[in-house]
């Protein structure tokens, strides 16, 4: 996901501006960096309540004339952010969960032009993506849209749960999600009682699976 805008209205031509993104399924509200990471056009920093700092000088300002996007690295989960088509680098690390694209106006003076996608972007974001990943995304653009809101705010927990540990997949963090109906403190105690288990389950069932395949191809191959 990216978006862009451009706009003015602080001083020194400065924007009281904010570009960023929001945690799918968490409350659209709060200033930039709350359940979000947000690159700040007056004060050169980037926010982000989850970092260590919280806030950190980040690349340079930005303001009048001036079309800043942003950006997620779904393979590294890295935010990036972007100043009149040139790419200032990763601003946070360990993004993991659904985003939506968004801007914090900071001022009533201030005018922005935003593009949502709806038109080409400055920045040429697929040109850094390669063709495999970009296959991947298409193949996979179907199933997410037919997610629930509910199975959507699963999915944005499970990220969580993947961030407090590290060696479970995602898909075991949901099914954890779900033995506990969503409760995270029970989640978390499933997965330490009973993850490394699923895990040897998973890795056997995959092992049998290739297995057989094997077994077929072979088969196949003497006919």
């Amino acid at each position: 996901a990216a978006a862009a805008a451009r706009g003015g209205g602080g001083a020194g031509g400065a924007a009281k501006v904010a570009v960023g993104f929001f945690r799918e399924g968490m409350p659209l509200d709060g200033m930039p960096g709350n359940n979000s990471y947000a690159y700040r056009g007056d004060t050169s920093c980037v926010y982000h309540v989850a970092d260590e700092m919280g806030v950190r000088e980040f690349g340079e300002p930005f303001g009048v004339g001036d079309t800043v996007g942003c950006g997620i690295n779904t393979r590294h989960n890295t935010v990036y952010f972007t100043k009149n088509g040139r790419r200032l680098g990763e601003a946070f690390d360990r993004a993991r969960g659904r985003y939506f694209p968004v801007l914090w106006l900071l001022s009533n003076d201030v005018v922005v032009t935003a593009n949502f996608g709806q038109r080409e972007f400055m920045f040429d974001f697929r040109a850094t993506l390669g063709d495999d990943f970009l296959a991947h995304v298409e193949s996979n653009k179907e199933r997410l849209e037919q997610l629930t809101e509910a199975e959507i705010q699963r999915r944005t927990k499970a990220d969580e749960l993947v961030v407090m540990f590290p060696h479970f997949p995602i898909d075991l963090c949901v099914l954890a999600l779900e033995r506990g109906r969503d409760d995270m403190s029970y989640a978390a105690a499933w997965l330490m009682e009973n993850g490394y288990r699923e895990l040897d389950r998973i890795a056997n069932e995959m092992v049998q699976r290739t297995a057989r395949a094997e077994v077929e191809r072979q088969e196949q191959w003497e006919r």
